[in-house]
């Protein structure tokens, strides 16, 4: 008890010193300016991310000051000293690390709490633990290190090494995550919202325990030899050193392989748990090799070719060295090993690049490459345009990346741009083309306002001058006009409606993709996107009630947000509480608040409840009505087969009802179409979803066959026949049949009526003429595990069409849209669903996101 009254006792005199009052000032500052920001207000990742900067500073130097009080023996007396002084640096790095948690404690008074609970094991596991760790080295320079200028110096030293060291480690490594014995952990990816405590961040403060014991034992011992111990105290350095010995081997252990405790993967380790591998002339596409991605590899291969030889003749040079491409199995694995979940990555100045799952036609795969193949442009560290070289002008490096993608669309760039520009949701061109401004808008409009604008650029003077931009972030340079000239030129554009006409579907259309707001413009972002993610969860494991209750809190954190009353609209319908669904529905549709195309999707609900609840007559009729009004594509073909569906007879009626609107599993999705086809086999909607669902499943030579039938019946409606053609199309394709993919592409060019759908189309006829002529451009080949990939091959095989390659990872059930716009996974376009795309498209460039 007395050494715990001398710690506490000396504690205080550490935090009132100088130096003390210092940081308890610095720490308070810090913690009120994040008060009065939207995100980083509440108690969560972000603020304890930030806290986490001064605070552990601020215990190197608490440590060094009770050190020094040790080292002189001022207000330490008796045997327990070494103990009460390293009591004392631990209370007052702890005690300074709970000014910002009262602050931000006190904060929730003013502003609205989220999980404050899940926050304060954020803020515990991070700034907390961090300052507790820090005392520790500042202590032991304090208490060894007799000259006061030399431990301020190696104090110093010690801060800068822990700023340095990880930087190196992201700079130079492949992950973008990391966890930091001082900061805690850091996401890497601002467009993850989903940022939790797993277990390898326990683990990793489990390393940082001994690194500490390992410390205090070092501290002690040093002390303890330094003595002249008698013969009869000599045991007790013999035991320091054996309780040293032992921390050093467990840390060192810990140190050699952190990779079996989850928190640090090196390329060598994610290389051997992808395990296939195949090099080009310009590539290493690295892959799960034991999955079904074996068949998918090969033509990914050929499709980075494609692209590398487009962009190097854009850009008039060639990179230097090759490019490495990380495909992962899934969005969990991806975040396992490197960091990113949903965000695509790149790392331009490494020429690396890591995506989740993809197939050729995916925009993502030359998202990514136009980063990492113009880095031969750029200059500096970064290899990307940078102020003072390692301030990226993201504007430019995205925009450039989007304006070359090839994304589609129901709206252009442009259209989208000008009706951003129309509905005042905008963002200021000039602000997003310097250092800081593109972070400070939301991620959709700052990607396509940027990517409209750089496009404009691009089709007003060539491609000429895009790589002297590139190297220099100068606009005058490059063009010979300034930014500002510049932007008004492209707005003349888009305010022009004879070159970019807008009608009042595509303004809605806009209004509907763009609305959502910054993630550091919502109080709550973080644990919103936790809980929806939870529900999605539990819907996957068909706990639906589970799901309605996280999204009943969803609602409960941002009531201001008609989109998440919308889902839980639709989770109430799956655990068949009609009651509640039909309200919630009816509010949505009759707030003249909410944007139009939220509230048509609620009365789009609305007739979904009639006809599960039986009424499939006026279910019908709604539909109808509703395809009178302005939407997107891939909900209007859902209305038609609803009506079609609803209006039908009884028993073709109920199945096609239970194919769109129950949960079912998979494969009882499937049986149910096969029943309707056999009680009306001449239905050609029937047929089209049945080949939709089979190309979906990766089955494609199904597909082509179920499709072609589809196609060579009765007339499907023109919105249906055109994505049935881009489908069959891309399905041939995949198949290898390069004439018959141009055949169906021909056809669907011939009906397309919408800029955005011609572009695409070009773009794969263009790809199947590279594919045609290019063969294999692979030259060596290294599946990882050789048996398990040809057992998944003879799978395939035996429970499927011959040749068909085995399903990819199950896709949700069917819901607010019907469209497949392009190969891969779905992309967010302009003018997409917003329920029916999931934002899979955004990358990473090098440690932020975009």
């Amino acid at each position: 008890m007395a050494i715990l009254w001398a710690a506490l006792g000396l504690s205080g005199r550490v935090l009132w010193s100088r130096v003390g009052r210092f940081w308890l000032a610095a720490t308070a500052l810090v913690a009120i300016t994040l008060a009065l920001l939207p995100q980083l207000g509440t108690l969560n990742y972000y603020f304890s991310f930030v806290v986490a900067f001064v605070v552990g500073p601020g215990a190197f130097h608490l440590g060094l000051a009770a050190g020094r009080r040790l080292l002189s023996r001022r207000g330490l007396v008796g045997p327990g000293e070494e103990s009460a002084a390293i009591l004392a640096a631990l209370f007052s790095a702890a005690l300074l690390a709970v000014v910002p948690l009262v602050i931000v404690t006190l904060n929730a008074l003013r502003v609205q709490p989220c999980d404050y609970w899940g926050g304060l094991l954020f803020f515990a596991l991070g700034p907390l633990a961090g300052a507790l760790y820090s005392s520790l080295p500042g202590f032991a320079v304090g208490a060894l290190v007799r000259r006061r200028h030399l431990a301020r110096a190696m104090v110093a030293v010690l801060v800068s090494a822990t700023i340095a060291f990880p930087l190196a480690r992201l700079y130079f490594g492949p992950a973008i995550h990391l966890y930091h014995p001082v900061v805690g952990y850091f996401s890497g990816a601002i467009y993850d919202e989903v940022i939790e405590v797993r277990l390898p961040f326990v683990a990793f403060r489990l390393v940082n325990l001994l690194e500490a014991l390992l410390v205090v034992v070092a501290v002690r011992l040093s002390r303890t030899s330094r003595a002249m111990p008698s013969a009869a105290s000599a045991r007790a350095p013999m035991r320091l050193r054996g309780w040293f010995i032992l921390l050093l081997s467990v840390t060192a252990l810990c140190w050699w392989s952190p990779r079996h405790l989850g928190y640090r993967f090196d390329r060598a380790a994610i290389r051997a748990e992808l395990g296939g591998l195949i090099e080009t002339p310009n590539f290493e596409l690295i892959y799960p090799g034991d999955t079904s991605y074996e068949q998918v590899a090969p033509r990914v291969a050929v499709e980075l070719e494609r692209i590398h030889e487009e962009l190097t003749t854009l850009m008039g040079r060639a990179p230097v060295r090759r490019t490495r491409v990380f495909v992962y199995a899934d969005a969990a694995q991806k975040r396992r090993l490197m960091g990113a979940d949903q965000v695509s990555v790149v790392k331009p100045w490494l020429a690396e690049v890591h995506l989740n799952r993809v197939d050729v036609g995916a925009s993502v795969i030359a998202h990514e490459l136009v980063h990492a193949l113009f880095a031969a442009c750029a200059r500096g560290p970064l290899k990307m345009p940078a102020r003072l070289a390692v301030l990226p002008q993201m504007g430019i490096v995205e925009g450039l990346a989007v304006a070359l993608d090839g994304r589609g669309g129901r709206l252009t760039l442009h259209e989208a741009a000008a009706a951003m520009r129309q509905l005042d949701l905008a963002p200021d061109m000039q602000r997003i083309m310097s250092s800081d401004g593109f972070w400070s808008a939301p991620a959709g409009r700052a990607y396509v306002t940027a990517g409209s604008f750089v496009r404009h650029l691009i089709d007003q003077y060539g491609p000429g001058p895009l790589c002297p931009l590139y190297r220099h972030g100068d606009f005058k340079a490059a063009f010979g006009l300034s930014l500002t000239e510049l932007v008004e030129d492209w707005l003349a554009l888009l305010d022009d409606p004879q070159r970019v006409p807008l009608g009042e579907e595509e303004l809605q259309l806009a209004a509907d993709a763009f609305a959502r707001r910054s993630v550091f413009q919502r109080t709550c972002a973080l644990e919103v996107a936790r809980m929806r993610r939870a529900a999605a969860e539990r819907t996957r494991a068909r706990d639906f009630q589970g799901a309605v209750v996280l999204l009943d809190e969803v609602v409960a954190v941002e009531p201001e947000a008609p989109a998440k009353r919308y889902d839980l609209a639709r989770a109430l319908l799956r655990a068949e509480e009609y009651d509640r669904a039909r309200a919630t529905f009816a509010a949505l549709a009759e707030d003249e608040s909410v944007r139009r195309m939220l509230r048509l999707r609620a009365r789009v609900g609305q007739a979904d409840l009639a006809w599960l609840t039986g009424d499939r007559q006026t279910a019908a009729r709604a539909y109808r009505g509703l395809l009178s009004e302005p939407m997107g594509r891939a909900l209007r073909r859902r209305l038609l087969i609803a009506e079609r569906g609803a209006g039908g007879s009884e028993a073709r009626a109920d199945v096609m009802r239970d194919f769109l609107l129950r949960p079912l599993l998979p494969g009882v999705r499937e049986s149910l179409l096969e029943d309707y086809l056999a009680l009306s086999p001449g239905d050609v909607i029937a047929r089209y979803l049945l080949g939709r669902k089979r190309f979906v499943d990766g089955r494609e030579m199904s597909a082509v066959r179920e499709l072609e039938t589809a196609l060579a019946g009765a007339r499907l409606p023109p919105v249906i026949a055109q994505e049935a053609r881009m489908t069959l199309g891309i399905a041939r394709f995949r198949c290898e049949d390069y004439p018959g993919a141009r055949a169906a592409l021909l056809a669907a060019m011939e009906f397309a009526d919408l800029e955005g759908e011609r572009q695409v189309i070009a773009q794969w006829l263009a790809r199947i003429e590279w594919f045609k002529s290019s063969g294999d451009v692979s030259r060596r080949r290294l599946p990882a595990n050789r048996e398990t990939a040809a057992a998944s091959r003879a799978n395939a095989s035996s429970n499927g069409d011959p040749g068909d390659p085995p399903p990819p990872a199950a896709q949700p059930p069917l819901g607010d849209g019907l469209g497949v716009d392009s190969g891969g996974p779905p992309a967010r376009s302009p003018g997409a669903s917003r329920a029916a795309e999931p934002d899979s498209t955004r990358s990473v460039l090098g440690l932020m996101g975009n």
